[in-house]
């Protein structure tokens, strides 16, 4: 399978669920490869989900990677509360749910292959640096734009793939 492969899936159900569920329009930038080694945003909310391949043991994670504030804007937009109502612990939740929806929706396109896929893991911190396995050396950025509330925003998608076996 390629990596091609493995991300469009997951490409296709932010944009759609963003659309759908939130009536957000994302705007997706260039993907590109990129180094472990060089300096990423420095990321505050991370919905990790590991994939792995049950015929030749390879594995990768996805991440769905934010600022707190943006968040907080998909959070509200989600639950329909205006700004400052909601908490921080619901703000988790609301995103775990969106990340469970968003792995749901790509999940169908996997049916008959023999890729596994985790439920997301919330993680939340300042400044989150997410260290792959010392064989995975690229990850594949996938970034995303969208207005809400008059402002710009934005988030990545990480695929991280062992190079190995997802081409």
């Amino acid at each position: 399978m390629t990596r091609e492969e493995v991300c469009l899936p997951f490409i296709s159900a932010c944009s759609s669920i963003f659309d759908q569920l939130l009536d957000i329009k994302l705007s997706q930038k260039n993907p590109h490869l990129q180094d472990i080694s060089e300096d990423r945003p420095d990321w505050e909310l991370c919905s990790l989900i590991e994939i792995r391949n049950l015929e030749d043991l390879s594995y990768g994670y996805i991440s769905l990677n934010l600022k707190n504030s943006s968040a907080d804007k998909i959070a509200r937009k989600m639950i329909g509360r205006p700004i400052g109502t909601i908490s921080q612990e619901l703000v988790f939740d609301t995103l775990g749910e969106l990340a469970n929806i968003i792995v749901g929706n790509a999940k169908k396109d996997f049916e008959d292959s023999p890729l596994k896929i985790s439920t997301p893991m919330l993680i939340s911190g300042q400044k989150i640096r997410l260290h792959n396995p010392a064989k995975i050396h690229r990850v594949t950025i996938i970034p995303f734009e969208f207005i809400e509330a008059g402002e710009l925003d934005f988030f990545d998608l990480s695929i991280s793939l062992d190079l190995k076996y997802f081409v």
